[in-house]
């Protein structure tokens, strides 16, 4: 079982480029669905591939940065 340990307000830096861990993200946009997570800001330079969070159902809840 996942265990996650972030929670509102909490900042999380993403590993970018060819490295950008997609299974991880997944599995921290469904937990701040469920947890009704708001201000967690992702903290990243340069991210390949799809970005979720930039869509309305994350906004005030995900922060790019």
């Amino acid at each position: 079982m996942l265990m996650l340990a972030v929670f509102a307000d909490h900042k999380v830096y993403v590993h970018g480029t060819m490295a950008t861990p997609f299974v991880l993200l997944d599995a921290l946009m469904k937990h701040g669905k469920s947890a009704k997570l708001k201000n967690v800001q992702l903290i990243h330079l340069h991210l390949e591939g799809k970005c979720d969070w930039n869509g309305p159902e994350y906004e005030g809840r995900v922060i790019v940065c």
